[in-house]
């Protein structure tokens, strides 16, 4: 009774060992019950083959003697199942000491056992690992404060293994600085005597900087007569790819929880509960979705399931749960649910049988909404049922001939698609309409289509009634009728719609749908034909990359809609400039491409160029308003500089780049010394380390008054003067700066490199002037934008009134209210501040009184044609007038001549910065310019001449 209640399998068998009752336990462990047992011996049920010869030896021994013994074997059960079985036999003796029989107690020893031989396992790997000498050691002698460690320490962080004697305080430096606290604690405590041994987890320093992961123990391995520790004793195993294994599975755990989380259908797990009823273990979020019930709804009734079973297939649902249960078979789900919500909906799915933990066998599954499959087969059957009514509704032609091609039924829309009645497509065959494709040969007997009892889809012309031609595509099938005679069922679709959209395709394709230039594929496809030309002919192909300058500054500023007008105009003057034998292309944005063939040799290019430069630079008209218009060009050559498309046109892309970095409005033929670096990836690569290796610099240019000349201001401007490109100009880098992020940092260091060139000036003496910095779009929507400029300030100890700060209209204007809060920060520092580009954007009275800046700078477009165009000067003055209406100071950029200086100061603008002046000039040239400026003024000395 006891070994029936602790789950024990208990048999006895008569003296030959012959099974003559067996417990129920002893059924559920191996499956026999005792009708299946009675008779035979436990090893014939139990299979004890694999029994080692020792165990068997002594088995037979004890059974021989009739003395009890206890032995494990390895068994397999009814099912197949293969596990560890201890035995503990008894002898049954009659009064006069005479073997009966036997009694035996089993039980299920398969987890011990496994974990004695994994336990055996590991003291074999360790052992292994310290024989192997893959265990780092170090041992610390505290007489001489020496710590010696072995080679392996070594080797394992990349120090070299002669250097074995060390410091404790080096020892102590490789430790993480995070664990180095943990550590130090359990060193202590072993060396006040409180733990033997103290082992821990932690990261070593190696040599390359890295850190390794590694396993430690320490001890102490000899203590003086006052208990002071004399020599310790450590070890180190690397767990480095253990650790990054375990963050792995970590990782792939989540991962399947997520997936989990998201799949539609759900995921579950459950057993059957002791009332007959399916429990949920496990159901997964898309529980909500297929059953209309919460996992947690799922889980905390055994009945919630069954509940939403459609009554009329509850008992077929139990049913195949129960016989799941006793078969441990995969057990299919296809039955409808009633929601909660009253919604009736179709379930399919799966669930797999395994043991679970205690005994009870546990179902892993999936359960999808399958309503919308289901509606869709009832659907198809519906359809079916309508088939034979929809035949001659069909757009597609629907034909039966015999095999040799002779028409034996047709629906109505054969006859729309040849214009033939129906009588006089049955007194015919396809012969009559068929015609091959390409030519006028006659299309070949249908008979030959056929292939594995099928053909098609083939595309063909059919000769109308008319004579005309229809494209149709044809495909069929054998079907073979009651008396055996074969026929074959075909589809006729008119693709005269599709053949003539795919015209149109093949069109948008190659070519660009804004200019209707020839696109990136379709310049490759017409250059790739003009260099095999080229060489025949012993010729030059030019291929010419265009890029407008300042195309982005059109678009931000006027809209894209200007800038989709402006890109037709430059497509169409190209088309004008060329021949009609050359190739003209828009291959992305603000780049076009020609392809210039049989050209004699390469002096003709720079004719041609002059020609482009004269139709795309200057004043171009659109929608009543007037673009200026630059351009930056790149030539290459073949065969010179390459013999196919791809190489071409990346050394006129290399080319252009270059021209642009020289200012644009120029054109650059390729050379060699272009290929290491002017593509924009390698501008992009170098400028992320410019900063470090300082490179980048501050110019200043100065800011006087209009009338008397005296410098107001200094307007810091970023350089970048690289070792190998020179001076590579702020239209080039800084909009790779802008599209990366850099411009934050970079844009940080202008700021402060401005208010220490402005402090050192005052200390070497020089009057008080203010410097100008840009800010740029990232660095504005910077919350903490107010706080850095504080620190540049004291960092500096520069007053925050000899710093103005400007934005540009543009960005001002995106979103004037976020804008005016962030100026109002910067005004409570009590910096400057100035809006850039002023009269290229939409500003107005209301938008500029609540932005409150001190001051507007009218851009240089505006001030370029002042008093040679009436229509520039007009709005010269109309944003002068807004500038002085509010009460800010007025500064006019890009003043180049006497003449523009002497309007502006008729139109009562305060300051002018340019060329006129000054150009950009470094720090130290600029201040010296200053300085000499406010002694004797420039314009006050020209007018006195």
């Amino acid at each position: 009774m006891v070994a029936t209640v602790t789950g024990y399998g208990v048999t006895i068998t008569d003296a030959l060992r012959r099974l003559v009752w067996v417990n129920d336990s002893f059924t559920r462990l191996t499956g026999y019950d005792i009708a299946e047992a009675a008779g035979k011996k436990t090893s014939e049920l139990l299979y004890f083959e694999s029994t080692d010869a020792e165990t068997v030896q002594r088995v037979r021994e004890s059974f021989a003697a009739a003395r009890g013994v206890r032995f494990e074997v390895l068994v397999r059960s009814k099912d197949g199942r293969e596990w560890w079985l201890d035995t503990d036999a008894r002898p049954l003796l009659d009064a006069e000491g005479a073997l009966q029989g036997w009694v035996c107690i089993q039980a299920d020893v398969t987890a011990e056992v496994l974990k004695r031989e994994a336990s055996r396992r590991n003291q074999s790997r360790v052992m292994t690992m310290i024989q192997g000498g893959n265990v780092g050691t170090w041992e610390w002698d505290a007489t001489t404060n020496v710590v010696e460690t072995n080679a392996v320490f070594l080797t394992m962080l990349g120090f070299p293994s002669v250097e074995r004697t060390h410091s404790l305080d080096w020892l102590r430096s490789l430790y993480h600085e995070e664990d180095r606290p943990d550590s130090d604690r359990g060193l202590q405590e072993v060396v006040d005597g409180r733990t033997n041994l103290y082992r821990g987890q932690h990261r070593l320093r190696a040599r390359d900087g890295s850190w390794r992961w590694v396993l430690g123990a320490v001890g102490v391995v000899e203590r003086a007569a006052d208990g002071k520790p004399l020599r310790m004793f450590g070890v180190q195993f690397d767990i480095t790819e253990h650790k990054m294994a375990e963050e792995q599975r970590v990782l792939a755990a989540e991962r399947l929880a997520l997936i989990a989380d998201n799949v539609p259908g759900m995921i579950f797990q459950w057993h059957l509960s002791q009332d007959g009823y399916g429990q949920f273990l496990y159901a997964s979020p898309g529980s909500q979705w297929t059953c209309g019930l919460s996992p947690g709804e799922l889980t905390a009734s055994s009945t919630a399931f069954l509940d939403i079973v459609h009554p009329d297939d509850r008992v077929r649902v139990t049913a195949s749960i129960r016989d799941a249960a006793r078969s441990g078979d995969r057990l299919h789900f296809e039955h409808r649910v009633l929601r909660p919500d009253g919604a009736v909906g179709w379930v399919e799915g799966d669930a797999v049988a395994r043991p679970g933990e205690n005994g009870q066998m546990v179902w892993d599954g999936y359960i999808a909404d399958v309503t919308a499959g289901k509606r869709a087969l009832e659907a198809l059957r519906v359809s079916e049922a309508n088939l034979r009514n929809l035949y001659d509704l069909s757009p597609l032609g629907i034909a039966l001939t015999d095999m040799g091609g002779r028409f034996l039924q047709t629906n109505r829309s054969v006859e729309i698609i040849t214009g033939y009645s129906q009588e006089e497509i049955l007194r015919s065959n396809w012969s009559m309409f068929a015609i091959r494709q390409d030519a006028l040969e006659e299309a070949p007997p249908l008979e030959s289509l056929l292939k594995d009892g099928r053909f098609g889809p083939i595309e063909m012309s059919l000769r109308r009634s008319d004579g005309s031609r229809v494209p149709v595509q044809i495909m069929g099938i054998i079907v073979q009728a009651h008396d055996g005679t074969r026929r074959i069922w075909s589809m006729l679709e008119d693709i005269s719609v599709r053949k003539r959209s795919e015209q149109h395709i093949s069109f948008l394709a190659y070519h660009d749908p804004l200019t209707g230039l020839e696109n990136r594929l379709g310049l490759r496809s017409r250059l790739e034909e003009m260099l095999r030309a080229s060489m025949r002919s012993e010729t030059v192909t030019a291929v010419v990359l265009i890029d407008l300058d300042r195309f982005k500054y059109v678009n931000d500023t006027l809209g894209h809609d200007v800038g989709d007008e402006l890109l037709v105009e430059v497509a169409r003057r190209l088309s004008l400039t060329v021949r009609d034998a050359d190739v003209v292309a828009r291959i992305g944005g603000d780049e076009f491409v020609l392809v210039l063939g049989g050209l004699p040799d390469h002096r003709h290019v720079d004719v041609i160029m002059q020609k482009i430069f004269a139709e795309l630079r200057g004043n171009i008209p659109l929608s009543g308003r007037t673009v200026y218009s630059t351009c930056s060009i790149g030539v290459s050559l073949a065969p010179r500089h390459g013999s196919d498309s791809a190489t071409l046109l990346k050394h006129a892309d290399l080319a252009m780049y270059a021209a642009k970095a020289q200012g644009g409005d120029s054109y650059r033929l390729f050379d060699d010394w272009m290929r290491p670096g002017t593509d924009r990836l390698s501008l992009e690569v170098e400028l992320r380390d410019a900063l470090e290796r300082k490179e980048l610099q501050v110019h200043y240019q100065l800011r006087v008054d209009t009338v008397s000349g005296r410098p107001t201001a200094l307007e810091a401007l970023l350089r970048w003067q690289h070792p190998v490109r020179g001076m590579v100009l702020p239209g080039v880098f800084i909009p790779i700066a802008e599209e990366t992020g850099l411009i934050d940092s970079i844009g940080q260091w202008v700021i402060e490199q401005a208010c220490q060139d402005a402090r050192a000036w005052i200390n070497g003496g020089g009057e008080p002037l203010q410097v100008s910095v840009n800010l740029s779009p990232i660095q504005f929507a910077r919350e903490d934008l107010a706080e850095r400029v504080a620190a540049a300030l004291a960092a500096a100890h520069l007053s925050p009134q000899m710093l103005e700060l400007e934005i540009t209209e543009t960005v001002a204007m995106r979103s004037p209210a976020l804008a005016a809060q962030h100026l109002a920060k910067l005004r409570l520092l009590g910096v400057s501040l100035a809006l850039d580009d002023f009269g290229t954007g939409h500003s107005s009275l209301s938008r500029l009184k609540l932005l409150n800046v001190d001051c507007v700078k009218i851009d240089q477009s505006l001030i370029k044609d002042c008093t040679a165009n009436a229509h520039d000067g007009a709005l010269c003055r109309a944003a002068i007038a807004l500038g002085l209406a509010l009460g800010l100071e007025v500064v006019a950029e890009g003043v180049e001549t006497e003449e523009q200086r002497r309007f502006l100061a008729q139109e009562r603008c305060s300051t002018i910065q340019g060329y006129l002046i000054a150009r950009p000039l470094p720090a130290a040239e600029a201040f010296a310019l200053a300085g000499s400026l406010l002694e004797e003024p420039l314009l006050l000395s020209a007018a006195g001449r």
